[in-house]
C-alpha cells in the first residue's frame, strides 16, 4: 500500500498545540499513582508534591529529543517489518472486545479464545493492516481465567500472525509475561530483546491527567 499523507494541521497550529500541552504539563501537572514511577520522575527534574508532578518544559524537550526518530519493530516474517519513521502511517485494527457479534448466528454473545484467534487470521490476510492487536489486551476472555487472559490472548496473536503482535501493559506482571512470550518465540533473551524489539503496546492516560499506577507499571516494564 502507499504510504498517504495527510495534512489536517498546519506546522503553525502543531507548535501551538505543542506549547499549550508544555504549559499544561509544568503548571497544572500529572497525577501519577505509581510510587517508583514518581521518584524516577523526580529525580529526574520533574517538581513533585505527592502524587502530583510537574514538568519543567525544558524537560519535556529533552526527553524528546532523546528519543529515536525512526526504528523497526521485527514481525515473524521479515516482510512485515515495521519501520517506523517521520512521515509513515501504519494502520491497526482494534481486535478483541468482550462482545462478538456471531457471524454465524447474527447474535451478540461473550468472545472466547477462538474468536480471538478468528480476527487475528482475518487482519492478519489484510496487507492494509500493519500492524495487529492481540487478545492480550481483553478484559476478559470467555472461558478463560482473569489472570491469565494476557497470556492466552497475546498467543493467538503469535500462533495465528506472522505481522508485529501488540502486548499488554496492563500491569507489571502482565507486561513481563507478554515480553517473555516475544523472547521465546523469537529465541532472543529478554535482557537483548531491546536490540531488535518484535513487541510494542500503548499506554493510556485517565482523562483528566491522571497515570494509573498498574499501566505505569506495565509501562516501566
Amino acid at each position: 500500500m502507499k504510504h498517504l499523507k495527510l495534512e489536517v494541521l498546519s506546522q503553525e497550529e502543531i507548535e501551538l498545540i505543542h506549547q499549550k500541552a508544555l504549559e499544561v504539563l509544568e503548571k497544572v501537572g500529572i497525577t501519577v499513582y505509581e510510587p517508583e514511577a514518581v521518584k524516577l520522575l523526580g529525580d529526574m527534574g520533574a517538581r513533585v508534591e505527592g502524587k502530583k508532578v510537574y514538568f519543567p518544559s525544558s524537560l519535556v524537550e529533552k526527553s524528546i529529543e532523546k528519543a529515536p526518530k525512526e526504528f523497526t519493530v521485527y514481525a515473524r516474517n521479515e516482510k512485515h517489518n515495521v519501520e517506523m519513521q517521520v512521515g509513515k502511517v501504519f494502520f491497526e485494527p482494534m481486535i478483541g472486545r468482550v462482545n462478538v457479534l456471531d457471524w454465524r448466528t447474527g447474535e451478540k454473545r461473550r468472545t472466547n479464545i477462538n474468536d480471538a484467534g478468528d480476527l487475528v487470521k482475518l487482519a492478519d490476510a489484510l496487507d492494509n493492516y500493519h500492524i495487529l492487536h492481540s487478545g492480550s489486551i481483553m478484559p476478559s476472555i470467555e472461558g478463560i481465567p482473569v489472570g491469565t487472559s494476557h497470556v492466552h490472548g497475546y498467543l493467538q496473536g503469535v500462533k495465528n500472525s506472522s505481522k508485529v503482535i501488540k502486548g499488554s501493559c496492563r500491569g507489571k506482571k502482565v507486561a513481563e509475561d507478554c515480553i517473555e512470550i516475544a523472547s521465546i518465540w523469537s529465541g532472543i533473551p529478554k535482557e537483548k530483546l531491546y536490540q531488535k524489539p518484535n513487541i510494542f503496546t500503548t499506554c493510556n492516560i485517565i482523562s483528566p491527567l491522571k497515570l494509573d499506577e498498574a499501566q505505569t507499571q506495565g509501562l516501566m516494564v
